[in-house]
């Protein structure tokens, strides 16, 4: 008879090895595609959430921190 701690062990390692696989293969994506839009030495994002995932927008503050002159 089939021990069903192998087989739960085996149905984890699985899992994990096939979210590794699935990141990685996300990372090299993202990284081609941000290499295709880099243009005058810098990335140039053209569609919308990975847009607003790599530059967030930075709120404009007007006081103190802002440099004089």
């Amino acid at each position: 008879m089939i021990n069903p701690k192998i087989i739960a062990a085996r149905i984890a390692l699985h899992s994990i090895v096939g979210m590794l696989l699935l990141s990685l293969v996300l990372i090299v994506l993202f990284g081609i595609v941000a290499h295709m839009e880099q243009q005058d030495g810098r990335v140039r994002l053209s569609r919308g959430p990975v847009r607003m995932l790599l530059e967030p927008e930075q709120p404009v503050v007007y006081g103190m921190d802002q440099p004089s002159g």
